[in-house]
């Protein structure tokens, strides 16, 4: 299973440049991204509103809601197992071991 982080770098590959701001901001800035609004990411990210949304959907998520929600799960994951986030690229589709 893919992790969000994983997909916005992967994203750098084909988004318009107003996206790509966005996708640095939270690579920069994961627990501030999943804590700011979509008005707040924007003028930290130097984009507009609608920048932030399009990037989200264009990520495959329903919204920043949506988005948020899934970074949030990635970043608990992350911290819980105490992974470093810029060495973070997927995760696996059961973490932790045994049945």
């Amino acid at each position: 299973m893919e992790g969000v982080l994983y997909k916005i770098r992967e994203s750098f590959n084909y988004v318009k440049p107003s996206e790509g701001a966005v996708a640095s901001f939270i690579l920069e800035n994961p627990e501030k991204a999943v804590s700011v609004t979509v008005k707040q990411l924007a003028e930290a990210s130097y984009a507009s509103p609608s920048a932030v949304m399009r990037y989200c959907q264009t990520l495959g998520y329903n919204g920043f809601k949506d988005f948020k929600l899934k970074l949030s799960g990635d970043l608990t994951v992350i911290n819980l197992h105490d992974l470093e986030p810029e060495s973070y690229f997927s995760l696996p589709d059961r973490v932790g071991g045994g049945d």
